[in-house]
């Protein structure tokens, strides 16, 4: 265990980042600036929300704000992991207070105290972890499972250099969960349940899709008919603490309860408004969840292959444990990948899994146990297979870290081009998957290996006499489109994207001519693109013409590269929308494809 911490702690050490309040944690974050810098627990005024984000370069887009139905401003996120941060929040602002720098929430103070304050869960999470498989294992194995879990997986990485987000701290409250789980089944007492009523409400605070955490208290145990009278009189001998645990869960998390209800008017609210991205049950992902070089689990966390096998261990020698840690491990699994977006960010390995290590690491000590018990030659290959697969964690922690190993692009080739290196081949580069940026400001630069298709091309040669304006037929090869206050929208190309291509990506071009008046008064026209899908619109770009010069045709060329589709008959949609009343003219519009070969 002390290894595992130390461990952490250098990594945390030597992966401190310049700016640890990023993307995801920005978000998660916000409530602490936002009720004591700010005075503005409710987000009445998001301003300085969006001078933060630029000041510190937090994400490319305010994607961690929500809207009410009323469209105000919300958080996206909810405020269980802002909890976790608050007592080292309170220091770091302290800090920054008594020694005169900016107390603004994001300043040195609180990018070097918070992370290292959240190393205290870590610490927490390590020694319950202890203490769990104290009770199933002897001191030497359960030091082999956490040396091994703990620097032979991606728990390391998000113990360390990632702590700042929700692993660390689900993974200390699941421990919480179990260790008075089984504190409650031992003694017969209801007490620790008002520890497990905390635990199941802190972490659906931080992740509500962690509630099926309850399972392991309502299964605990349960394996024949003499388990589950046993659990009957448990339950009745204990009833008064059942529903205290419930009423501890519900209090922890009244405050979201009461913030929705205020802001939104129900205390139930989906602040994940997100066509683009959402849970689709019917169509989980789990064969490359587990298997893909994208991000699979069992590809960059192989370790965890030994734990899967231990579930016959489980079921052979430990009957009684067989049901609680299977159902959870299956249903978070389900719902893990049932998520559009199931590689989950620019993560190593997958990340929500790390909260089920608590329990798997039981069918993993059942398999150490088999090792150190098996023949001299089998014992020798088998340990030295676990040797070389925690070197190979802790080594592409780094390339990770590092930047060779990539977060988002990953591909089976480019894995094999840099395994075991230390810097990226030059031509190894071109192997990976397409970058997206940030802010869907993409732009085609080399058409090499693409295909190209024309979805649309009108050149108005035909519309009605009172679309034309006969001044501008020169200048329009015959004609011209009059967009206006009567006519704002061009012609629209809507298609599925899977009748077009089926690879990963696809670049749609949109090429016109655009005539804007010299003394047009008002707003100009877009080019607009977008995904129009079964939850609705998403991943939506417009390119506004305020840039051009007025008086002369001019030529207009816009990119957008499709992002990564929810469903892949998802349509495409792309049109010039003119936002002003006075007229402009357009001509000559195409819509192109342009689909890897």
């Amino acid at each position: 265990m002390t290894v595992v911490m130390m461990a952490a702690l250098v990594f945390r050490t030597w992966f401190l980042d310049s700016n640890e309040f990023r993307f995801d944690v920005f978000g998660y974050y916000l409530y602490l600036p936002a009720t004591f810098v700010h005075g503005d627990p409710l987000l009445n005024d998001p301003s300085w929300v969006r001078e933060a984000m630029v000041k510190y370069e937090a994400s490319g887009s305010l994607y961690q704000l929500s809207t009410a139905p009323d469209g105000t401003p919300i958080y996206f996120f909810l405020m269980g992991q802002a909890l976790c941060y608050l007592p080292f929040f309170l220091i770091a602002h302290g800090v920054a207070l008594l020694s005169g720098i900016p107390a603004d929430g994001f300043s040195l103070p609180y990018q070097v105290i918070i992370p290292y304050g959240m190393l205290c869960y870590v610490l927490g999470g390590l020694l319950l972890w202890k203490k769990i498989l104290g009770r199933f294992f002897n001191d030497t194995e359960r030091a082999w499972i956490i040396l091994l879990l703990g620097l032979g997986t991606n728990y390391l990485h998000f113990m360390s250099a990632k702590n700042m987000e929700t692993a660390s701290t689900l993974f200390f409250l699941m421990t919480v969960l179990v260790w008075n789980t089984m504190r409650w089944h031992e003694t017969g007492r209801g007490r620790p349940l008002l520890w497990v009523g905390f635990a199941v409400g802190m972490i659906t605070l931080i992740k509500p899709s962690e509630l099926v955490c309850v399972l392991i208290p309502v299964l605990w145990g349960l394996h024949d008919g003499a388990s589950i009278r046993k659990k009957l009189h448990l339950t009745r001998a204990t009833w008064p603490f059942i529903l205290g645990s419930a009423g501890v869960s519900l209090l922890v998390i009244s405050p979201q309860l009461a913030y929705w209800d205020y802001r939104t008017g129900s205390f139930i609210y989906d602040s994940y408004i997100n066509a683009g991205v959402g849970l689709d049950f019917g169509s989980p992902h789990t064969v490359p969840m587990l298997f893909s070089f994208q991000k699979g689990w069992l590809v960059y966390t192989p370790t965890m292959v030994f734990a899967l096998v231990g579930f016959f261990y489980l079921w052979k020698q430990r009957p009684e444990l067989l049901a609680p840690i299977l159902v959870y491990f299956l249903s978070t699994l389900y719902i893990i990948s049932s998520w559009t977006e199931w590689w989950y960010g620019a993560s190593f390995s997958i990340r929500p899994l790390i909260t089920s290590y608590v329990l798997l690491a039981i069918p993993f000590g059942l398999v150490v146990k088999q090792i150190r018990s098996a023949r001299v030659a089998w014992r020798r290959v088998l340990t030295g297979l676990l040797a070389f697969l925690v070197c190979l964690n802790l080594f592409q922690t780094w390339q990770h870290n590092a930047g060779i190993l990539r977060g988002y692009r990953m591909t089976a080739p480019f894995y094999f081009a840099v395994f075991g290196r230390t810097k990226v081949p030059e031509d190894a580069w071109k192997l990976l998957t397409i970058e997206r940026s940030f802010d869907g400001n993409d732009r085609l630069k080399d058409t090499t290996g693409y295909k190209l298709s024309v979805l649309l091309a009108d050149r108005f040669d035909d519309r009605p006499a009172d679309t034309l304006n006969t001044a501008w037929l020169d200048g329009a090869r015959g004609g011209a489109l009059k967009l206006d206050s009567v006519t704002p929208f061009s012609p629209e190309f809507r298609g599925p994207y899977n009748a077009i291509g089926t690879t990963d990506h696809l670049w749609i071009r949109m090429r016109f001519r655009v005539f804007i008046p010299e003394d047009h008064p008002d707003a100009t026209p877009c080019a607009v693109m977008m995904i129009a899908g079964q939850h609705g619109d998403y991943a939506y770009h417009s390119r506004c013409l305020e840039d051009l010069p007025l008086g002369s045709w001019q030529e207009v060329e816009v990119d957008y590269l499709t992002p990564h589709m929810r469903h892949q008959s998802d349509d495409i949609k792309a049109h010039i929308w003119h936002r002003g009343k006075h007229p402009v003219w357009i001509d000559d519009l195409t819509m192109e494809a342009w689909v890897p070969e």
